[in-house]
C-alpha cells in the first residue's frame, strides 16, 4: 500500500487523481469486512476506482449527450414554430392582399361603368376614390409634363430650323436676284416668300394630324383598359 502522513485525508474522485489517491478512495469507501477478507493489492484497488472512473466518465457523457439532444430538440422545435408562424403570417397577408385586390377591382368595375372614360377624375376628392383612380391620375399627370416637354423641345428645334431656312432663303435670294432691277426683285422674293410660308403651313398641318391621330389612340386605349 501507498503510505502517506495524510491519514484522515479522503480524496473525491476526479480525472487527474494520482494512484496514492486512488487507494486512498478504495480504502476509505471499500474497507474489508471481517477478519477473513484480506485487504486488495494497490494494484486492484487502482484498477477498480479506474473503472469507476471511466464509469464516470460514460456517464457524464451520456448526460451531456441526453442535455445536448435535449436543447437541439427545443431549438428545432422553436425553429419549426416560427417557421410555421412565418407561413401563417404570410398566408394571412397574401390574404388580406388578395380580398384587397379583389374588392378594388369590383370597385373600378363599378366606377367605370358608372362614370365611363375618365373615371378616375370624377372620383378625385370624393369617397369613391381609390389607388387605381390614384395611379391613373398620376399617370396622365405624367403624360402631360411628357407632352408639354416633348411640345416645347418641337417647338424650339422648329424655331431654329425656320431661322436657318430664312438665313439660306436670303442668301439663294441675293444670289438669284442679281442683275434685276429692284421692282421684279422685290416681286420674285415675295413669291419665293409665299412658297416657303405654304410649305411651312403643310409641314404644321401634317404635324397636328399626326398629334391628334396620337391623342386619339391614347384614348382609345384608356377606353379599353
Amino acid at each position: 500500500m501507498f503510505s502517506t502522513n495524510t491519514a484522515a485525508y479522503v480524496p473525491k474522485l476526479y480525472p487527474e487523481m494520482p494512484d496514492w489517491e486512488k487507494v486512498k478512495y478504495y480504502e476509505f469507501h471499500f474497507p474489508p469486512l471481517g477478519k477473513s477478507n484480506k485487504p486488495v493489492s494497490d494494484f486492484q484497488a487502482i484498477g477498480f476506482v479506474n473503472e469507476l472512473l471511466l464509469q464516470e466518465k460514460l456517464a457524464y457523457e451520456e448526460r451531456v449527450r441526453i442535455r445536448e439532444e435535449k436543447k437541439k430538440t427545443k431549438e428545432d422545435n422553436k425553429r419549426e414554430e416560427e417557421a410555421k408562424k412565418r407561413e401563417e403570417e404570410a398566408k394571412k397577408k397574401q390574404a388580406e392582399e388578395d380580398k384587397k385586390r379583389i374588392k378594388e377591382e369590383a370597385h373600378v368595375a363599378a366606377m367605370r361603368k358608372k362614370y365611363g372614360y375618365g373615371w378616375e377624375n370624377d372620383v378625385d376628392g370624393t369617397d369613391e376614390d381609390c389607388p387605381t383612380a390614384y395611379e391613373l391620375r398620376l399617370e396622365w399627370e405624367r403624360e402631360d409634363e411628357y407632352q408639354r416637354i416633348s411640345a416645347a423641345e418641337a417647338y424650339e428645334q422648329q424655331m431654329d430650323k425656320e431661322e436657318h431656312e430664312n438665313a439660306l432663303f436670303n442668301v439663294r435670294m441675293e444670289l438669284e436676284t442679281r442683275g434685276m432691277t429692284q421692282s421684279v426683285k422685290q416681286a420674285y422674293i415675295q413669291e419665293k416668300r409665299v412658297d416657303i410660308i405654304a410649305k411651312r403651313w403643310e409641314r404644321e398641318v401634317e404635324i397636328e394630324a399626326a398629334f391628334y391621330e396620337e391623342g386619339q389612340q391614347i384614348c382609345r386605349a384608356m377606353q379599353i383598359v
